[in-house]
């Protein structure tokens, strides 16, 4: 029975060796598999923010995304614009008095900064008397950007 086990002992240990020998090359990596679909076709790319911050929807073709005005022709920008930043309309009078000579009587809601038609513009949320809502899109100037 000694006899046996040591036969065997004998035989796996060569069948080891025999699969660790040193002449065989080590096959190259394989390409990790694809785990995300690719963007479709026109679609912004998802960028880290200026803090680090991933997702953010910053289209890196703009000017000047992460504050200090700027568009790609150098015309109506935004001081300090930094996309979603949210403004007082006490502190836009020329925006408010804009909005209510087209839509008289309407009360804004909110105001943020915002592109549209890549250009900066004040994203306007205002209330009509009627109870209707609307959004306009507004540039610095005071002029209406038409909403497609």
């Amino acid at each position: 029975m000694k006899r046996f086990i040591a036969i065997c002992l004998a035989v796996l240990l060569a069948i080891s060796l025999a699969g660790c020998r040193r002449n065989r090359k080590t096959p190259a990596p394989t390409q990790p598999p694809v785990t995300s679909a690719p963007p479709a076709a026109g679609a912004t790319p998802r960028l880290a923010d200026d803090y680090g911050n991933p997702g953010s929807t910053e289209n890196p073709n703009k000017a000047d995304n992460f504050g200090g005005g700027g568009t790609s022709n150098g015309v109506n920008t935004i001081p300090n614009f930094r996309e979603g930043t949210e403004m007082e309309a006490s502190d836009l009078p020329d925006i408010k008095s804009s909005l209510q000579s087209k839509f008289a009587g309407a009360t804004i809601n909110k105001i943020t900064h915002g592109w549209h038609a890549e250009q900066h513009v004040y994203v306007v949320e205002y209330t009509l008397a009627g109870g209707a809502a609307g959004t306009a899109y507004i540039r610095p100037d005071g002029t209406h950007m038409p909403v497609a």
